[in-house]
Parts: C-alpha cells; sequence; structure tokens
C-alpha cells in the first residue's frame, strides 16, 4: 500500500507539475498572443512611418526643386537689378550733362539777344554813317559845291578887305 500510496503521490506530483506546465503553457501562449499584437503594432507602425517618411522625402525633394528655381528667379532679378541701377547710374550722368547743357545754351540765348541788340544799335550806327558818307559824296559830286565855295571865298575876300 505503500506503494500506492506512493504512486498516488507521484501522480498527484505529476499532475500538479502538468497543471503548472499548463499554467505555464497558458501564459506563454497568452504572452505570445501578447507580443504577437505588439509585434503587429510595431510593424505596422513602423510600415506607416516608412510611408510618412517617403511622402516627406518626397516634399523635401519637390521644395528643394522649388528652393532651386527660385534661387535662379533671385539671381536672375539681381542681374537685372544691377543692370537697373547700372542703367539708372547712366541716366543720371546723361540728366547732369543735359542739365549742363542746358544752362550753357541759356546763357548762349542770353548773349544771343544781347548780341541781337548790339548787332541793331551797330546796324543803326553803320546805316547812319553810311547816310553821312552818301551825303557827303553827293556834295562833294555837286559842282554847286564848287561854286558855293568859290562864292564862300570871294565873300571872304571881300569881308577881309573891309577889315
Amino acid at each position: 500500500m505503500d506503494d500506492i500510496k506512493k504512486i498516488k503521490d507521484t501522480i498527484l506530483h505529476y499532475n500538479d507539475l502538468n497543471n503548472n506546465v499548463k499554467k505555464m503553457i497558458t501564459s506563454a501562449e497568452t504572452e505570445y498572443m501578447k507580443q504577437k499584437k505588439e509585434y503587429q503594432l510595431v510593424v505596422n507602425e513602423r510600415d506607416f512611418l516608412g510611408q510618412q517618411l517617403i511622402k516627406r522625402n518626397d516634399e523635401i525633394t519637390g521644395l528643394y526643386e522649388k528652393i532651386k528655381v527660385l534661387q535662379s528667379e533671385l539671381f536672375k532679378m539681381h542681374q537685372q537689378y544691377q543692370k537697373k541701377l547700372m542703367d539708372m547710374e547712366k541716366f543720371k550722368n546723361s540728366r547732369e550733362y543735359l542739365l549742363e547743357e542746358y544752362s550753357k545754351t541759356e546763357n548762349i540765348i542770353k548773349n544771343i539777344f544781347d548780341l541781337k541788340v548790339i548787332k541793331i544799335k551797330l546796324e543803326k550806327e553803320l546805316l547812319s554813317v553810311k547816310n553821312k558818307v552818301r551825303s557827303l559824296e553827293d556834295e562833294s559830286n555837286k559842282k554847286l559845291n564848287i561854286h558855293r565855295w568859290t562864292k564862300l571865298e570871294c565873300n571872304n575876300k571881300l569881308l577881309k578887305l573891309t577889315f
């Protein structure tokens, strides 16, 4: 009976061990299922993050292309701006030159007016002198003058004699 008791004890012991193993297996299975769910969540999150990373990389590539285009446009606009500045400097210099020429021309115009006045005075004086010369020439060409001088000489003699 001792043997039976031993066998019963052994069976009980093995049943306990079996129950413990079953508990460990169910615990391991639940842990496995829990880890499998976590693994699936991590894999899904990884895939989602991978898709987002691909989208962000595509967006970044597009932004870099836009930046390149904008830098190119900025460079062109900077060149145009520099050209406009040079044109403005040329126009400024041209404006200063034209203002100098304008003031010179104004002075010339004022001088022309003064010269016209002087010319008119000189023409009047020339005309007056010409008229005098003509009248003197006319007088010298007339024979009457000769007689007049002779008459005057005679009169002078008479006047001298009376004195």
